[in-house]
């Protein structure tokens, strides 16, 4: 199963919205203030192209997720950058829409901000605990548990 996101026209009104929102309340604040007038344009400027950098990084994305037999491939693809995960599912230790208070390693979704389909996949990597973080659909969420389900009995019956 594969199945590709990419932000569409709705978010990014709402991230220039933002953007705007940002760029009054840092304008605000250096007119509220005279003496710091240019720390506070740099800051606001600043403040600006970190998110710009955000929206560009996130909205211009295209995000493929596929689950092949027990090989789950979660894919970021900005201009002609390609950044690709693979997870064996014997090695998925949790699905889960809770934050396991683990850093993502792997943010592989258009959203920003909390998302309410967020899920978390924390798998065993070389040794260590890694967590990835995306968006699939209901329907590839519930292939994924069946074929982590599915690899782990057939780990417990070797």
């Amino acid at each position: 199963m594969k199945e590709i996101h990419s932000a569409g026209l709705k978010e990014f009104f709402i991230a220039v919205i933002w953007a705007a929102a940002l760029f009054m309340l840092g304008s605000m604040s250096s007119y509220a203030v005279s003496v710091y007038k240019v720390i506070s344009g740099i800051g606001t400027l600043l403040m600006l192209c970190i998110y710009a950098f955000l929206v560009l990084t996130r909205y211009s994305a295209v995000f493929t997720y596929s689950l092949e037999g027990n090989v789950l491939r979660v894919n970021r693809k900005i201009g002609h950058r390609n950044k690709e995960v693979e997870i064996r599912t014997s090695r998925i230790a949790d699905i889960s829409n809770i934050d396991p208070k683990l850093r993502p390693t792997y943010r592989m979704k258009k959203y920003i901000l909390r998302n309410k389909r967020d899920c978390y996949v924390t798998y065993k990597n070389g040794g260590r605990t890694e967590c990835l973080l995306f968006c699939p659909s209901d329907e590839l969420l519930k292939k994924l548990r069946k074929s982590v389900k599915k690899a782990s009995r057939e780990d417990k019956n070797k």
